[in-house]
């Protein structure tokens, strides 16, 4: 497996965010890498931005959104909740955004997460930071809404990132590689070893 994807989170006015991912592979079963790199950069990001935000309020209650996993997926890919923003159908660029990129292969996940636009004082990149977590859940639900078993798997990723708030930032990426690896089942979006 060898696959790259980067999503930028573009953040307007008035809660309104527009999503642009891309993804490039060269292997025989695309989609099932990209399902697998997805889920996996949804994992990178939002311990993160958990990371990132600390012990706060905001933790806690983006934690538990999370651990409710198993009930906000299937809402988001039928399209009956929001989760208090707008998602723009169609990609529109803005000044303030988070950008997310992983490049996963057999044998290790490289992974970076910047933001630009926010000023010298980062002013609202923590909101917007734990918002990017429920964008990135809602345009994958979405893109996938059809596909019962990738949902499943996004559900139990955003469980498993939710119930492992508590740790130290320097446990963030060996964390996030554990609920990967507790998240897929062995073998997803790998080919088939000779």
């Amino acid at each position: 497996m060898n696959v790259s994807q980067s999503v930028e989170i573009h953040f307007h006015k008035n809660n309104r965010l527009s999503v642009i991912h891309s993804s490039h592979t060269a292997d025989t079963n695309p989609d099932r890498v990209e399902q697998y790199c997805e889920i996996a950069l949804t994992i990178y990001s939002t311990m993160k931005v958990l990371s990132n935000l600390g012990a706060s309020r905001l933790t806690a209650m983006v934690a538990q959104v999370l651990s409710d996993g198993d009930k906000m997926i299937p809402v988001f890919a039928s399209g009956a909740a929001t989760g208090g923003f707008e998602l723009l159908p169609e990609p529109v660029e803005a000044r303030q955004r988070i950008i997310a990129t992983i490049e996963a292969r057999r044998t290790d996940v490289s992974f970076r997460h910047r933001s630009k636009g926010f000023g010298l004082l980062s002013r609202g990149l923590q909101q917007s930071a734990a918002i990017s977590i429920l964008a990135l859940l809602r345009y994958f639900a979405t893109k996938r809404a059809d596909d019962t078993d990738y949902l499943k798997l996004l559900a139990t990723a955003a469980r498993n990132c939710g119930r492992n708030t508590a740790f130290k930032a320097t446990d963030r990426l060996a964390l996030s590689a554990e609920i990967l690896t507790s998240t897929i089942p062995d073998g997803f979006g790998y080919p088939a070893e000779n």
